[in-house]
């Protein structure tokens, strides 16, 4: 069963925000994108997704693990709201005010556990 944490009101609105962002991307997320794309860490990974109310950046669903990068522009109150849809979706979070080589690194490090 499926919990509805936002109105559906609310969905809609992230899901034209998520597609806007999927069209615009920053460039440490198409950067990223480029190395997540088509299976290329061996799982799927969905970007700009719309979850428990916040547009997260990458999402791989089989793995519970969601992707944050340029989170320099969030501040407190989002830090806050990602620790909360870590905790409602049970996944694991890996967050980064950039993108280098490091950030794919520790993304198949989570991949790997």
């Amino acid at each position: 069963m499926r919990t509805r944490c936002v109105s559906a009101n609310r969905r809609t609105l992230l899901a034209a925000g998520a597609a806007e962002m999927r069209a615009a991307p920053s460039p440490p997320e198409l950067l990223l994108w480029q190395a997540l794309t088509n299976r290329k860490l061996g799982v799927s990974f969905r970007r700009q997704v719309p979850l428990t109310g916040y547009i997260c950046d990458f999402v791989c669903a089989s793995r519970r693990l969601v992707v944050e990068v340029d989170g320099a522009h969030h501040g407190p109150p989002e830090a806050l709201m990602r620790g909360a849809m870590s905790a409602c979706v049970g996944s694991a979070t890996v967050c980064s005010d950039g993108l280098d080589r490091a950030v794919v690194a520790l993304v198949v490090e989570t991949l790997a556990a």
